[in-house]
C-alpha cells in the first residue's frame, strides 16, 4: 500500500468521523485540562505563598548587638547568593520632633542605604523615609517638606511596615539614611534562603566592644517575622508537591483512549487486513489518525490552561507553561503509543470473533 494511500484513508477517517476525532479530541482535550489545571493551580498556591512569606519579613534575618556593627560591612552583604539588600541601623540620639504634633516626638532611626532599599524595595536616594502610619497622623505625603524643630525636611519617600507579626518599631517612625559610623543591628533580605548565608551575618560585627567594661552582650540572631516558618524551601515544596505525577497519569489517560479507540474499530480493522491492507501500512494510518486527535486534543487543552496562565502571577507563568506542555505531550504520546499498541493486537483470523461481539 502506498505512502499517499495511507495518508488518504487517514484523511478520510479523520473527515467522516470514522476515527472519532471530534468526541476523541474533547474527551482527552478535557481530561488532559484538568489534569494540567489541577497541577498549575498547585503551582501557583506554593507561588502565592512564597510572596506572602517574603512580603511579611520572613525571609529577613537580623543581628543584632549594640553599637558593634559595621555598616560597610553590612552593606557589603548584599553580594551573596541570592541577596537582595542587606543594610544597617541604630537609633537616632534624639526623635524627630514634628511642628504639627511637638508633644508627641516620633521615633527616629538611622540607617544605611541598603537598608533604605530594603524598606522601599528597591535602592534609592532617599534622605529622609517616613512611615505609612506616621505619614498618614503628619498629613504629609512624599515630596512634601516635614516642618521640624529643627527646621524643613523634605520627605524623600514613605515605606510600608505592616503590624503582621513582624518586629515592631519601625512602624511608626522616621528614618533617615546615613553612611558612617557603627549601627546596632544588620539585616539581610535573601531568596531562597540560605543558612549558609545568613551565618555570615556574624562577619558585620567590629572587634571593639561597645561598652568599655567589655560587658557588652551576646549578638543576637534572629528572624524579623516568625509567624510563617523559621524557613521556606520553596523549591522542595514544589519538587515534593502532591500533584506532581498529574502530568504522568496524562499519559496513562491518553493510552487508555488510544486503546479504547481501536477496541472500537477491531471489526473495521480487521476486515481491511482480511482485504490484503498490509499490517504496516495500517499502522501507519492509526499512528496518523491518533497523532491528529492528540494535536487536537492538546488544542483543546489549552484553552483553560492559557486561562490559568494569564491570571498567575508573573513569575509562575514559564513554569506553568511547561506544566501545561508536558501534559499535553504526554497525554498525546500516550494516545499514539495505546493507539497503536492495540492495533499490533489486532488478528485476521479473529475477524469473526470481532464481528459476533460487535
Amino acid at each position: 500500500m502506498r505512502l499517499s494511500a495511507v495518508w488518504s484513508e487517514a484523511l478520510r477517517n479523520l473527515a467522516t468521523g470514522t476515527s472519532r476525532l471530534v468526541i476523541a479530541a474533547a474527551v482527552l482535550g478535557s481530561a488532559l485540562a484538568g489534569l494540567s489545571v489541577a497541577d498549575g493551580s498547585a503551582v501557583v498556591s506554593l507561588v502565592d505563598d512564597a510572596a506572602g512569606y517574603r512580603a511579611a519579613g520572613s525571609a529577613v534575618s537580623t543581628l543584632s548587638s549594640t553599637g558593634r556593627v559595621d555598616g560597610g560591612a553590612c552593606e557589603a552583604l548584599v553580594g551573596l547568593p541570592d541577596a537582595e539588600h542587606a543594610g544597617a541601623m541604630r537609633r537616632a540620639p534624639a526623635d524627630l520632633v514634628a511642628l504639627t504634633m511637638p508633644a508627641s516626638p516620633i521615633p527616629t532611626y538611622e540607617v544605611t542605604p541598603g537598608f533604605a532599599a530594603l524598606l522601599t524595595g528597591s535602592m534609592t536616594d532617599a534622605g529622609l523615609l517616613v512611615s505609612d502610619a506616621a505619614a498618614e497622623a503628619l498629613g504629609i505625603t512624599a515630596g512634601d517638606l516635614l516642618q521640624t524643630s529643627d527646621g524643613d525636611a523634605p520627605v524623600d519617600a514613605t515605606y510600608t511596615y505592616p503590624d503582621d507579626g513582624r518586629r515592631s518599631g519601625l512602624g511608626y517612625a522616621v528614618v533617615i539614611v546615613t553612611g558612617s559610623g557603627t549601627y546596632d543591628e544588620c539585616w539581610l533580605s535573601q531568596w531562597p534562603q540560605s543558612p549558609d548565608s545568613t551565618g555570615l551575618l556574624a562577619t558585620v560585627l567590629t572587634h571593639q566592644p561597645a561598652d568599655p567594661s567589655g560587658r557588652d552582650e551576646a549578638p543576637v540572631l534572629s528572624q524579623l517575622n516568625g509567624r510563617l516558618g523559621a524557613a521556606m524551601d520553596a523549591a522542595s515544596l514544589f519538587d515534593l508537591r502532591p500533584t506532581r505525577a498529574l502530568p504522568w497519569v496524562a499519559l496513562g489517560v491518553g493510552a487508555l483512549l488510544g486503546v479504547v479507540l481501536v477496541a472500537l474499530r477491531r471489526l473495521e480493522l480487521a476486515s481491511a487486513r482480511h482485504s490484503k491492507v498490509s499490517p504496516h501500512a495500517q499502522l501507519l494510518q492509526v499512528l496518523l489518525e491518533a497523532t491528529a486527535i492528540g494535536v487536537t486534543a492538546a488544542g483543546v487543552m489549552a484553552v483553560p490552561m492559557t486561562v490559568v496562565i494569564a491570571r498567575a502571577p508573573v513569575e509562575a507563568a514559564l513554569t506553568l507553561g511547561v506544566i501545561g506542555a508536558r501534559t499535553a505531550v504526554l497525554g498525546a504520546a500516550g494516545l499514539v503509543v495505546g493507539a497503536v499498541a492495540a492495533t499490533a493486537l489486532v488478528r485476521e483470523r479473529h475477524l469473526f470473533r470481532y464481528f459476533s461481539d460487535r
